[in-house]
C-alpha cells in the first residue's frame, strides 16, 4: 500500500511540491533524451560532413596531386631545355675560346718568328759590321803589305840586277880568262 492513501492531507502541500519535481523531473529527462537524440542527429550530420569533406579533399588533393605532377613534369622539361641551351651555350663559349687560343697562338708564332728574323738580322748586321772592318783592316793592312812587298820586290829587281850585273860581269871575265888560257 501506498502511503499516499494514508495521510492525504498533510502530505497535499508536499505531494504537489513531490508533482511538480516528478513533472520537473519528466520534463528534464523529456529534454535530455530530444538533446541526446539532437546530439546524435548532430553528431552523425557531423559525421557525414566530415566524410563528405573528407571526400572533397581527398578528390581535390588528387586533382592537385595530378595537376601539380603535370606542373612538375613541365618545370622538368624546361629545365632540361634551360640546361640543353646552357650547355650549348657552354659549347659554344668553349669553342670561341679554343678559336681565341688559336689565333694566339698562331698570332704569337707569328710574332716569335718575326722577332727570331729579327734578332738573327740584327746578328747579320753585327757580323756584317764586323766582317766590313775586318776587310778594312785587312785591306789598309793589305796595302801596306802590298806596299811592303813592292819595296822588297823592288830591292831583290836592284839586287837581281846587281847580280845580274856581277854574273855578266863574270862571265866576261871568265871568257876573257878563257881566251887568255886557250890562245
Amino acid at each position: 500500500m501506498s502511503r499516499r492513501g494514508t495521510t492525504p492531507s498533510i502530505d497535499a502541500p508536499h505531494q504537489k511540491h513531490i508533482n511538480d519535481l516528478v513533472q520537473q523531473k519528466r520534463t528534464l529527462e523529456q529534454s535530455i533524451q530530444r538533446l541526446k537524440e539532437q546530439v546524435e542527429t548532430e553528431k552523425a550530420r557531423g559525421a557525414d560532413a566530415v566524410t563528405a569533406i573528407q571526400a572533397k579533399w581527398h578528390a581535390e588533393r588528387k586533382t592537385w596531386n595530378s595537376q601539380s605532377e603535370g606542373i612538375q613534369a613541365l618545370y622538368r622539361l624546361s629545365s632540361h631545355r634551360i640546361m640543353d641551351a646552357l650547355g650549348a651555350a657552354k659549347t659554344d663559349i668553349l669553342l670561341e675560346q679554343d678559336f681565341t687560343r688559336t689565333e694566339k697562338l698562331l698570332r704569337l708564332t707569328k710574332d716569335n718568328r718575326i722577332t727570331m728574323f729579327q734578332i738573327r738580322e740584327a746578328e747579320l748586321e753585327v757580323q756584317i759590321e764586323e766582317l766590313q772592318e775586318e776587310r778594312e783592316f785587312l785591306s789598309s793592312n793589305h796595302e801596306a803589305q802590298l806596299q811592303r812587298w813592292k819595296v822588297r820586290v823592288g830591292d831583290f829587281v836592284v839586287q837581281f840586277k846587281d847580280l845580274a850585273a856581277r854574273l855578266k860581269t863574270a862571265e866576261r871575265e871568265k871568257e876573257e880568262v878563257e881566251v887568255r888560257y886557250i890562245s
